[in-house]
């Protein structure tokens, strides 16, 4: 997967290893990080590996222990965390910001997200407004699963005022696929379960440190491609600090929230501040032209997503009640056609 260090990954449980790992990422400009745990970032999850890849090749992969080691062992660590000489790169990095911030006290400085340096590259490499469209209903064509947690093509085509200013996200293995970045086999991504058992079992399993050791490196990977293509632009910094600080005043509950992996309003461009109305969905406050009312005030991503719940739970109502050889994969309900924009 890549030129990993011909060394093991380095895993820090003690307070001798922790000292000699940071000694070696404090020199360094810029590293990827990742927090693994079970509900990470939510109320009643925990965070248990945090994981750093140096940027440079070959990388060197370091695992710190968050259950064993203490707070006063852990802080030559945290400071690098809110250092502004070293530049930090996350993959989507909100819920990791809200585990670290309230379970930890720590506060990501200099720190730069790759998601959103992928949406931000679309308009580097020339990306029309109507495949921007047609990304809200993108399947996942990485995993092959059909899957209707997504926009409905029907929806997006009706009402293109509603999603012409929402931008869809992709998750990291999308993303260097999209951009031709090789990092190799990702089957743990996919095998590793999300619970207790798995991130708070010690010592760590080799899974474990399989999963966070690929996580990290991908970050690493996608850091690399970025900065040598100048997708890492000037305003990609202070748009990463509004992303990582949506959950800053608490920790959200598990299952808040949506599925739909839309870009909150506010974060490429910042939100004016005269805002003057509040959404029933996120709670956040936004310009009135930010807004719709349907049974409420929403903002425009929580209305788009509200809409297309309505469409896809009819979809599913027609698609569950006929029988599976009538099923038409040409029809406008289906998403096989990753090019659906160019017939628009």
């Amino acid at each position: 997967m890549g030129a990993y260090n011909s060394e093991p990954d380095f895993i820090c449980d003690s307070a001798a290893s922790v000292a000699a790992a940071v000694s070696i990422l404090r020199a360094q400009p810029s590293l990827a990080i990742t927090c693994q745990g079970y509900d990470l970032g939510y109320k009643d999850g925990s965070a248990c590996i945090l994981s750093f890849a140096t940027i440079e090749r070959p990388s060197q992969v370091f695992h710190f222990d968050l259950i064993t080691l203490n707070r006063a062992t852990l802080q030559p660590l945290f400071n690098i965390l809110q250092s502004s000489s070293v530049t930090k790169a996350v993959f989507d990095g909100r819920l990791i910001a809200s585990a670290l911030l309230h379970e930890c006290g720590v506060e990501l400085v200099n720190t730069l997200d790759m998601q959103l340096a992928d949406v931000t590259s679309r308009s580097l490499r020339g990306e029309c407004s109507e495949r921007q469209l047609s990304r809200l209903s993108d399947i996942d064509h990485v995993s092959g699963l059909f899957s209707l947690d997504i926009i409905p093509r029907s929806t997006v085509h009706a009402h293109p005022e509603w999603y012409q200013s929402l931008f869809r996200l992709n998750e990291a293995e999308v993303c260097t696929k999209e951009h031709g970045i090789r990092v190799g086999s990702s089957d743990w991504r996919r095998l590793i379960e999300n619970t207790a058992e798995v991130w708070t079992a010690r010592p760590l399993s080799s899974w474990a440190c399989k999963y966070s050791t690929d996580r990290v490196y991908l970050i690493s990977a996608i850091y690399a491609d970025f900065d040598a293509k100048g997708y890492i632009t000037p305003p990609l910094m202070a748009q990463s600090a509004r992303y990582l600080s949506l959950h800053h005043a608490s920790m959200p509950k598990l299952g808040s929230g949506h599925p739909f992996l839309i870009l909150p309003l506010g974060i490429i461009t910042a939100v004016p501040p005269a805002c003057t109305c509040l959404c029933k969905t996120c709670g956040r406050t936004f310009t009135e032209g930010d807004m719709r009312e349907d049974d409420g005030v929403y903002c425009l991503v929580c209305f788009g997503v509200k809409k297309a719940q309505e469409e896809n739970d009819e979809i599913r109502r027609r698609v569950a009640a006929m029988p599976a050889s009538q099923y038409d994969s040409d029809s406008e309900d289906s998403f096989d056609d990753p090019y659906p924009w160019k017939s628009w």
